[in-house]
């Protein structure tokens, strides 16, 4: 949270590393990618309950339809505050995909 010169090269890493993950705080991480994120997301199999993503500036739909795909059906928590990248493919994606998910945080996104 909140540390600058964690980049989507640690995300990568981090994965492989800890491939339990259930709850994940990546906010304020401006640097990360779509890559990186993604990459977590697959080396978690799991199942992530919680993301928070508030503030991650270069995030774009292809962050949440990895989400969606990898661990909708587990997924309770999300925040998506600030991520202005993100557009309404990504909401569709969450309501058709997500039945578990009982709090979204779509603050300060673009979304119509």
């Amino acid at each position: 949270k909140n540390c600058p010169s964690f980049g989507s090269a640690s995300l990568s890493t981090l994965g492989k590393m800890c491939p339990n993950l259930r709850q994940v705080d990546l906010s304020g991480l401006y640097g990360i990618t779509d890559d990186g994120v993604v990459s977590l997301l697959e080396s978690c199999p799991g199942g992530l309950v919680k993301l928070d993503l508030s503030g991650c500036l270069n995030l774009s739909d292809e962050s949440i339809l990895a989400l969606t795909r990898l661990h909708g059906e587990t997924i309770k928590v999300l925040n998506l505050d600030r991520c202005s990248r993100i557009t309404d493919a990504s909401l569709l994606a969450i309501a058709n995909s997500c039945p578990l998910l009982n709090d979204l945080d779509i603050s300060n996104c673009p979304i119509t």
